[in-house]
Formats: structure tokens, sequence, C-alpha cells
């Protein structure tokens, strides 16, 4: 996650960083969201948190 950490401050476009237990556990990128992204994800993942 430090590489994620680092690149998001630098980068204008990212709207959302979504970490799920299987970004911690298996050590996978979080999913950076940007303002193309589908807006239908971003409330589908609020509605399950």
């Amino acid at each position: 996650m430090l590489e994620v950490m680092f690149e998001i401050p630098s980068r204008q476009d990212i709207k959302r960083c979504v970490i799920t237990k299987e970004v911690i556990e298996s050590k996978i990128k979080p999913l950076l969201l940007t303002d193309l992204d589908n807006t239908d994800f971003i409330k589908d993942q609020e509605k399950l948190a």
C-alpha cells in the first residue's frame, strides 16, 4: 500500500481509493476510481458499507 499512498496525492484525477479485505490480506493494489469511472459502482459500494 505504500506505493498507492505516495501515488494518490500526485494524481488529480483520483476521486476514490477502494480498499477491501482482499487488498489487505492478499496485498493486491486497491481500486483507484477517477472522474471517468462509472459512478454506479461507487453508489453500490456505499450501500454495502
